[in-house]
Protein backbone atom coordinates (compact mmCIF):
# COMPACT_ATOMS: atom_id res chain seq x y z
CA UNK A 1 0.00 0.00 0.00
CA UNK A 2 1.41 3.38 -0.92
CA UNK A 3 0.71 6.83 0.35
CA UNK A 4 0.38 9.63 -2.12
CA UNK A 5 1.15 13.08 -0.77
CA UNK A 6 -0.04 16.10 -2.69
CA UNK A 7 1.39 19.48 -1.99
CA UNK A 8 0.35 22.80 -3.38
CA UNK A 9 2.95 25.51 -3.57
CA UNK A 10 1.15 28.77 -2.90
CA UNK A 11 3.00 31.89 -4.03
CA UNK A 12 4.48 33.93 -1.21
CA UNK A 13 2.87 37.37 -1.23
CA UNK A 14 5.13 40.31 -2.00
CA UNK A 15 6.02 42.75 0.76
CA UNK A 16 3.45 45.22 -0.57
CA UNK A 17 0.70 42.63 -0.77
CA UNK A 18 1.55 41.19 2.67
CA UNK A 19 1.31 44.69 4.17
CA UNK A 20 -1.98 45.29 2.39
CA UNK A 21 -3.40 42.05 3.79
CA UNK A 22 -2.23 43.02 7.27
CA UNK A 23 -3.76 46.48 6.95
CA UNK A 24 -7.06 45.05 5.75
CA UNK A 25 -7.05 42.65 8.68
CA UNK A 26 -6.27 45.36 11.24
CA UNK A 27 -8.81 47.84 9.91
CA UNK A 28 -11.39 45.07 9.64
CA UNK A 29 -10.86 43.96 13.25
CA UNK A 30 -11.21 47.50 14.61
CA UNK A 31 -14.26 48.30 12.47
CA UNK A 32 -16.01 45.07 13.48
CA UNK A 33 -15.22 45.63 17.15
CA UNK A 34 -16.47 49.22 16.94
CA UNK A 35 -19.68 48.06 15.27
CA UNK A 36 -20.28 45.30 17.83
CA UNK A 37 -19.56 47.68 20.71
CA UNK A 38 -22.04 50.23 19.32
CA UNK A 39 -24.75 47.67 18.69
CA UNK A 40 -24.22 46.14 22.12
CA UNK A 41 -24.14 49.53 23.80
CA UNK A 42 -20.93 48.51 25.60
CA UNK A 43 -19.79 52.03 26.65
CA UNK A 44 -23.07 52.75 28.45
CA UNK A 45 -22.99 49.35 30.16
CA UNK A 46 -19.40 49.53 31.40
CA UNK A 47 -18.37 53.19 31.65
CA UNK A 48 -19.59 56.24 33.63
CA UNK A 49 -22.67 57.77 32.02
CA UNK A 50 -22.74 60.91 34.15
CA UNK A 51 -20.26 63.56 35.19
CA UNK A 52 -17.36 62.22 37.27
CA UNK A 53 -14.21 63.87 38.65
CA UNK A 54 -11.52 64.53 36.07
CA UNK A 55 -9.18 61.99 37.61
CA UNK A 56 -11.76 59.23 37.40
CA UNK A 57 -12.60 60.17 33.82
CA UNK A 58 -8.91 60.12 32.88
CA UNK A 59 -8.42 56.67 34.41
CA UNK A 60 -11.41 55.29 32.54
CA UNK A 61 -10.33 56.80 29.23
CA UNK A 62 -6.74 55.60 29.59
CA UNK A 63 -8.15 52.15 30.37
CA UNK A 64 -10.13 52.17 27.12
CA UNK A 65 -7.05 53.37 25.22
CA UNK A 66 -4.98 50.57 26.77
CA UNK A 67 -7.51 47.99 25.52
CA UNK A 68 -7.29 49.52 22.04
CA UNK A 69 -3.47 49.40 22.16
CA UNK A 70 -3.49 45.76 23.25
CA UNK A 71 -5.89 44.81 20.44
CA UNK A 72 -3.58 46.37 17.88
CA UNK A 73 -0.32 45.18 19.45
CA UNK A 74 -0.09 41.89 17.48
CA UNK A 75 -0.74 43.81 14.27
CA UNK A 76 2.03 46.25 15.17
CA UNK A 77 4.43 43.36 15.80
CA UNK A 78 3.73 41.90 12.38
CA UNK A 79 3.82 45.24 10.59
CA UNK A 80 6.84 46.68 12.35
CA UNK A 81 9.04 43.62 12.77
CA UNK A 82 7.87 40.28 11.37
CA UNK A 83 6.97 41.30 7.82
CA UNK A 84 9.92 43.67 7.22
CA UNK A 85 12.35 41.05 8.49
CA UNK A 86 10.72 38.28 6.44
CA UNK A 87 11.05 40.36 3.27
CA UNK A 88 14.62 41.52 3.86
CA UNK A 89 13.77 45.04 5.02
CA UNK A 90 15.85 46.80 7.65
CA UNK A 91 14.60 46.33 11.20
CA UNK A 92 16.17 47.25 14.51
CA UNK A 93 16.73 45.02 17.50
CA UNK A 94 13.54 43.68 19.13
CA UNK A 95 14.11 45.75 22.28
CA UNK A 96 14.54 48.90 20.21
CA UNK A 97 11.32 48.16 18.38
CA UNK A 98 9.42 47.63 21.63
CA UNK A 99 10.75 50.84 23.17
CA UNK A 100 9.85 52.75 20.01
CA UNK A 101 6.33 51.31 20.11
CA UNK A 102 5.90 52.19 23.80
CA UNK A 103 7.07 55.76 23.21
CA UNK A 104 4.73 56.21 20.25
CA UNK A 105 1.77 54.69 22.07
CA UNK A 106 2.45 56.96 25.04
CA UNK A 107 2.39 60.09 22.90
CA UNK A 108 -0.76 59.04 21.06
CA UNK A 109 -2.46 58.11 24.33
CA UNK A 110 -1.73 61.51 25.85
CA UNK A 111 -3.06 63.30 22.76
CA UNK A 112 -6.22 61.20 22.41
CA UNK A 113 -7.13 61.10 26.10
CA UNK A 114 -6.14 64.74 26.57
CA UNK A 115 -8.38 65.77 23.69
CA UNK A 116 -11.25 63.73 25.14
CA UNK A 117 -10.86 65.31 28.57
CA UNK A 118 -10.86 68.83 27.14
CA UNK A 119 -13.97 67.96 25.11
CA UNK A 120 -15.62 66.72 28.29
CA UNK A 121 -14.75 69.89 30.21
CA UNK A 122 -15.88 72.14 27.35
CA UNK A 123 -19.19 70.32 26.91
CA UNK A 124 -19.85 70.49 30.65
CA UNK A 125 -19.59 74.28 30.52
CA UNK A 126 -20.74 75.12 27.02
CA UNK A 127 -22.80 72.21 25.76
CA UNK A 128 -22.25 69.75 22.88
CA UNK A 129 -21.21 72.45 20.41
CA UNK A 130 -18.30 73.40 22.67
CA UNK A 131 -17.16 69.77 22.86
CA UNK A 132 -17.29 69.46 19.07
CA UNK A 133 -15.42 72.74 18.64
CA UNK A 134 -12.59 71.47 20.87
CA UNK A 135 -12.18 68.44 18.59
CA UNK A 136 -11.99 70.67 15.52
CA UNK A 137 -9.46 73.02 17.13
CA UNK A 138 -7.45 70.01 18.29
CA UNK A 139 -7.20 68.77 14.70
CA UNK A 140 -5.92 72.18 13.58
CA UNK A 141 -3.34 72.16 16.37
CA UNK A 142 -2.14 68.73 15.27
CA UNK A 143 -1.45 70.10 11.78
CA UNK A 144 0.44 73.03 13.28
CA UNK A 145 2.48 70.76 15.58
CA UNK A 146 2.89 67.79 13.25
CA UNK A 147 6.66 68.16 12.88
CA UNK A 148 7.53 68.20 16.61
CA UNK A 149 5.02 65.43 17.32
CA UNK A 150 6.51 63.34 14.53
CA UNK A 151 9.98 63.80 15.97
CA UNK A 152 8.76 62.90 19.45
CA UNK A 153 7.05 59.73 18.27
CA UNK A 154 9.62 58.61 15.69
CA UNK A 155 12.75 59.83 17.45
CA UNK A 156 14.38 60.88 14.21
CA UNK A 157 18.06 61.77 13.97
CA UNK A 158 19.40 65.30 14.11
CA UNK A 159 17.49 67.66 11.84
CA UNK A 160 19.78 69.39 9.34
CA UNK A 161 19.38 72.26 6.92
CA UNK A 162 18.98 71.24 3.29
CA UNK A 163 21.75 72.05 0.79
CA UNK A 164 21.52 75.63 -0.44
CA UNK A 165 20.69 74.65 -4.03
CA UNK A 166 17.74 72.52 -2.93
CA UNK A 167 16.40 75.24 -0.62
CA UNK A 168 16.79 77.83 -3.39
CA UNK A 169 15.01 75.64 -5.91
CA UNK A 170 12.08 75.14 -3.54
CA UNK A 171 11.85 78.87 -2.78
CA UNK A 172 11.88 79.71 -6.50
CA UNK A 173 8.99 77.37 -7.28
CA UNK A 174 6.92 78.31 -4.21
CA UNK A 175 7.59 82.01 -4.66
CA UNK A 176 8.72 82.60 -1.08
CA UNK A 177 11.18 81.26 1.45
CA UNK A 178 10.16 78.08 3.24
CA UNK A 179 12.35 76.13 5.65
CA UNK A 180 13.69 72.89 4.17
CA UNK A 181 15.03 70.32 6.63
CA UNK A 182 16.68 66.91 6.33
CA UNK A 183 15.64 64.18 8.77
CA UNK A 184 17.53 60.89 9.13
CA UNK A 185 15.18 57.94 9.64
CA UNK A 186 15.85 54.25 10.15
CA UNK A 187 12.61 53.35 8.34
CA UNK A 188 13.27 53.41 4.61
CA UNK A 189 9.59 54.08 3.96
CA UNK A 190 9.79 57.56 5.52
CA UNK A 191 9.06 60.16 2.85
CA UNK A 192 9.00 63.44 4.79
CA UNK A 193 6.58 65.95 3.31
CA UNK A 194 5.01 69.30 4.03
CA UNK A 195 4.43 70.12 7.71
CA UNK A 196 2.60 73.00 9.36
CA UNK A 197 -0.47 75.11 8.74
CA UNK A 198 -1.03 76.61 5.28
CA UNK A 199 1.15 79.70 4.94
CA UNK A 200 3.58 78.50 7.62
CA UNK A 201 4.80 75.30 6.00
CA UNK A 202 8.17 73.64 6.23
CA UNK A 203 9.45 70.91 3.94
CA UNK A 204 11.11 67.77 5.29
CA UNK A 205 13.19 65.51 3.06
CA UNK A 206 14.60 62.15 4.20
CA UNK A 207 18.36 61.88 4.58
CA UNK A 208 18.21 58.65 2.56
CA UNK A 209 17.16 60.66 -0.47
CA UNK A 210 20.23 62.88 -0.16
CA UNK A 211 22.45 59.82 -0.37
CA UNK A 212 20.50 57.46 -2.62
CA UNK A 213 19.18 59.69 -5.39
CA UNK A 214 21.25 61.14 -8.20
CA UNK A 215 21.55 64.96 -8.07
CA UNK A 216 19.11 65.47 -10.94
CA UNK A 217 16.63 63.05 -9.35
CA UNK A 218 16.83 64.82 -5.99
CA UNK A 219 16.31 68.18 -7.70
CA UNK A 220 13.31 66.74 -9.56
CA UNK A 221 11.67 65.49 -6.36
CA UNK A 222 12.34 68.77 -4.52
CA UNK A 223 10.86 70.71 -7.43
CA UNK A 224 7.84 68.44 -7.48
CA UNK A 225 7.21 68.88 -3.74
CA UNK A 226 7.44 72.64 -4.17
CA UNK A 227 5.08 72.53 -7.14
CA UNK A 228 2.52 70.64 -5.05
CA UNK A 229 2.53 73.47 -2.51
CA UNK A 230 2.55 76.23 -5.14
CA UNK A 231 -0.47 74.70 -6.90
CA UNK A 232 -2.55 74.84 -3.72
CA UNK A 233 -2.98 71.05 -3.66
CA UNK A 234 -1.41 70.73 -0.22
CA UNK A 235 -3.65 73.43 1.25
CA UNK A 236 -6.70 71.75 -0.28
CA UNK A 237 -5.59 68.46 1.22
CA UNK A 238 -5.29 69.90 4.72
CA UNK A 239 -8.61 71.73 4.53
CA UNK A 240 -10.41 68.72 3.10
CA UNK A 241 -8.98 66.46 5.81
CA UNK A 242 -9.99 68.85 8.58
CA UNK A 243 -13.45 69.29 7.08
CA UNK A 244 -13.95 65.55 6.72
CA UNK A 245 -13.00 64.92 10.35
CA UNK A 246 -15.11 67.82 11.65
CA UNK A 247 -18.13 66.44 9.79
CA UNK A 248 -17.46 62.94 11.05
CA UNK A 249 -17.17 64.08 14.65
CA UNK A 250 -20.52 65.84 14.33
CA UNK A 251 -22.08 62.73 12.82
CA UNK A 252 -20.64 60.47 15.51
CA UNK A 253 -21.86 62.73 18.33
CA UNK A 254 -25.45 62.37 17.06
CA UNK A 255 -25.48 58.60 17.49
CA UNK A 256 -27.62 57.16 20.31
CA UNK A 257 -25.71 57.43 23.57
CA UNK A 258 -22.94 59.52 22.01
CA UNK A 259 -21.84 63.07 22.74
CA UNK A 260 -19.23 64.79 24.88
CA UNK A 261 -20.92 64.93 28.29
CA UNK A 262 -19.61 61.71 29.87
CA UNK A 263 -16.93 59.05 29.46
CA UNK A 264 -19.45 56.60 28.02
CA UNK A 265 -20.69 59.23 25.54
CA UNK A 266 -17.13 60.08 24.47
CA UNK A 267 -16.25 56.44 23.85
CA UNK A 268 -19.49 55.95 21.91
CA UNK A 269 -18.52 58.98 19.83
CA UNK A 270 -15.07 57.46 19.25
CA UNK A 271 -16.62 54.22 18.02
CA UNK A 272 -18.92 56.10 15.66
CA UNK A 273 -16.07 58.24 14.38
CA UNK A 274 -14.06 55.08 13.69
CA UNK A 275 -16.79 53.96 11.29
CA UNK A 276 -16.68 57.40 9.67
CA UNK A 277 -12.90 57.07 9.29
CA UNK A 278 -13.42 53.73 7.57
CA UNK A 279 -15.67 55.50 5.08
CA UNK A 280 -12.82 57.97 4.54
CA UNK A 281 -10.44 55.11 3.75
CA UNK A 282 -12.74 54.22 0.86
CA UNK A 283 -13.54 57.72 -0.45
CA UNK A 284 -10.59 60.03 0.18
CA UNK A 285 -7.83 58.10 -1.67
CA UNK A 286 -9.36 59.09 -5.02
CA UNK A 287 -8.69 62.77 -4.22
CA UNK A 288 -5.15 61.92 -3.12
CA UNK A 289 -4.37 59.90 -6.25
CA UNK A 290 -5.56 62.72 -8.49
CA UNK A 291 -3.27 65.12 -6.64
CA UNK A 292 -0.31 62.74 -7.09
CA UNK A 293 -0.71 62.69 -10.86
CA UNK A 294 -1.34 66.44 -10.97
CA UNK A 295 1.84 66.93 -8.91
CA UNK A 296 3.86 65.05 -11.51
CA UNK A 297 2.44 67.27 -14.25
CA UNK A 298 3.17 70.39 -12.18
CA UNK A 299 6.80 69.30 -11.81
CA UNK A 300 7.04 68.90 -15.58
CA UNK A 301 5.68 72.42 -16.05
CA UNK A 302 8.49 73.68 -13.81
CA UNK A 303 11.09 72.16 -16.11
CA UNK A 304 11.59 68.66 -14.65
CA UNK A 305 12.35 66.16 -17.41
CA UNK A 306 9.80 63.31 -17.39
CA UNK A 307 12.51 60.63 -17.65
CA UNK A 308 14.35 62.04 -14.61
CA UNK A 309 11.14 62.24 -12.61
CA UNK A 310 10.30 58.71 -13.68
CA UNK A 311 13.63 57.39 -12.42
CA UNK A 312 13.17 59.20 -9.13
CA UNK A 313 9.66 57.97 -8.37
CA UNK A 314 10.66 54.43 -9.37
CA UNK A 315 13.48 54.47 -6.83
CA UNK A 316 11.25 55.92 -4.11
CA UNK A 317 8.74 53.14 -4.73
CA UNK A 318 11.49 50.53 -4.24
CA UNK A 319 12.28 52.02 -0.83
CA UNK A 320 8.64 51.82 0.17
CA UNK A 321 6.48 48.85 -0.92
CA UNK A 322 8.26 48.04 -4.21
CA UNK A 323 5.00 47.56 -6.12
CA UNK A 324 5.34 49.52 -9.39
CA UNK A 325 2.06 48.19 -10.83
CA UNK A 326 -1.26 47.22 -9.25
CA UNK A 327 -4.60 45.89 -10.35
CA UNK A 328 -6.98 48.85 -10.87
CA UNK A 329 -9.48 47.60 -8.29
CA UNK A 330 -6.75 47.20 -5.64
CA UNK A 331 -5.45 50.70 -6.27
CA UNK A 332 -8.89 52.28 -6.34
CA UNK A 333 -9.93 50.93 -2.97
CA UNK A 334 -6.76 50.85 -0.92
CA UNK A 335 -4.05 53.17 -2.25
CA UNK A 336 -4.01 56.99 -2.02
CA UNK A 337 -0.69 57.11 -3.93
CA UNK A 338 -1.02 56.14 -7.58
CA UNK A 339 1.26 53.35 -8.79
CA UNK A 340 4.48 54.11 -10.65
CA UNK A 341 3.13 52.55 -13.86
CA UNK A 342 0.03 54.70 -13.76
CA UNK A 343 2.01 57.85 -13.04
CA UNK A 344 4.44 57.18 -15.88
CA UNK A 345 1.57 56.53 -18.27
CA UNK A 346 -0.01 59.89 -17.41
CA UNK A 347 3.34 61.64 -17.81
CA UNK A 348 3.91 60.07 -21.22
CA UNK A 349 0.40 60.95 -22.41
CA UNK A 350 0.52 64.45 -20.89
CA UNK A 351 -2.84 63.54 -19.36
CA UNK A 352 -3.62 65.57 -16.26
CA UNK A 353 -6.73 64.91 -14.13
CA UNK A 354 -8.29 67.53 -11.82
CA UNK A 355 -5.68 68.55 -9.25
CA UNK A 356 -7.38 66.87 -6.29
CA UNK A 357 -6.34 67.35 -2.68
CA UNK A 358 -2.78 66.30 -1.89
CA UNK A 359 -2.30 63.73 0.87
CA UNK A 360 -5.85 64.26 2.17
CA UNK A 361 -6.47 60.59 2.98
CA UNK A 362 -3.49 60.29 5.30
CA UNK A 363 -3.68 63.78 6.82
CA UNK A 364 -7.23 62.85 7.85
CA UNK A 365 -5.88 59.76 9.61
CA UNK A 366 -3.26 61.62 11.64
CA UNK A 367 -5.55 64.50 12.61
CA UNK A 368 -8.16 61.98 13.78
CA UNK A 369 -6.04 61.64 16.94
CA UNK A 370 -7.88 64.77 18.13
CA UNK A 371 -11.30 63.49 17.07
CA UNK A 372 -10.99 60.10 18.81
CA UNK A 373 -10.37 57.91 15.74
CA UNK A 374 -9.07 54.36 16.21
CA UNK A 375 -7.74 53.69 12.68
CA UNK A 376 -4.76 56.04 12.16
CA UNK A 377 -2.14 53.36 12.96
CA UNK A 378 -3.94 50.35 11.45
CA UNK A 379 -3.56 51.05 7.73
CA UNK A 380 -1.09 49.08 5.64
CA UNK A 381 1.40 51.90 5.12
CA UNK A 382 2.22 52.52 8.79
CA UNK A 383 1.00 49.67 11.00
CA UNK A 384 3.78 48.90 13.44
CA UNK A 385 6.06 51.68 12.13
CA UNK A 386 6.27 54.60 14.61
CA UNK A 387 8.34 56.68 12.17
CA UNK A 388 5.23 56.80 9.99
CA UNK A 389 2.45 57.16 12.56
CA UNK A 390 2.52 60.96 12.36
CA UNK A 391 4.40 61.48 9.09
CA UNK A 392 2.44 59.00 6.98
CA UNK A 393 4.05 58.16 3.64
CA UNK A 394 3.37 60.55 0.77
CA UNK A 395 4.31 60.52 -2.90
Amino acid sequence: MSTITSTTNLPTPTYARARLQLGMTGVGILVVLASVALLGNWPTRWLPTSAVPTGEAARALFGVFAIYALVQFPLDVFGGYVLPRRHGRSVGAPLTAVLSWVRGIGVQGVVVVGSALVMLAAATRGGPAAGWFVGVVGSVLLVALQAPIARLVGRFGVSLEAPADIAERVATVVGRHVPVRIWPASDEGFTGGWFGLPGRESLVLPARWMQGLAPDELAAIATRRAAVLASGARTRGVLAALGFNATGLLFAAWLPGAGFHSVAALVTTALGFTLWSFLGLLLLPSLSRAAVIAGDAAAARHGVAPDVLGRAITQLDRWQDDEPARAPVVETIFHPVASVSRRLAHLAADDVPPSGAWHVARVALFTSWATLGLLPRAVHCNVGRPHLWVALPAD
